[in-house]
């Protein structure tokens, strides 16, 4: 019988580190099966990132640029997204229960009424100003 061994690692960053990993991952595209949940991306550039099926559970994304960005299957349950810009961002299939939207900019946003109806939105942006 062969056992598969699974490591969990924590790494501290500084908020320029931060930065510059994420930009790695999304131009590599090496957020397949990462697990985010928790993790503090306040303000993060996730501009078109292919985060599909990503676990961003209970995850710090206020005032993230998510514009673009694949977010189908994403768990975000209890995640922090307010004033994120999540316009033209793929939510379909994306797991909401809890998240917090408030300010949160949904213009184009492929996103299904169900998952709204989980999530907190009272305040979010339908539209952007310009």
């Amino acid at each position: 019988m062969k056992v598969e061994e699974k490591r969990m690692w924590t790494i501290t960053f500084t908020t320029d580190e931060v930065q510059e990993v994420i930009n790695l991952l999304v131009e590599e595209n090496l957020f397949r099966g990462v697990d985010l949940s928790g993790a503090n991306l306040f303000e993060a550039n996730l501009h078109k990132a292919n985060l599909h099926g990503v676990n961003l559970s209970c995850a710090i994304l206020s005032c993230a640029n998510l514009t673009g960005a694949g977010l189908s299957g994403a768990d975000l349950s209890g995640a922090d997204l307010r004033e994120a810009d999540l316009s033209d961002a793929d939510l379909s299939d994306a797991i909401l229960a809890g998240a917090n939207l408030n300010g949160a900019d949904l213009t184009d946003a492929d996103i299904e009424e169900y998952s709204v109806r989980q999530a907190n939105i009272i305040g979010e942006t339908p539209t952007r100003d310009v």
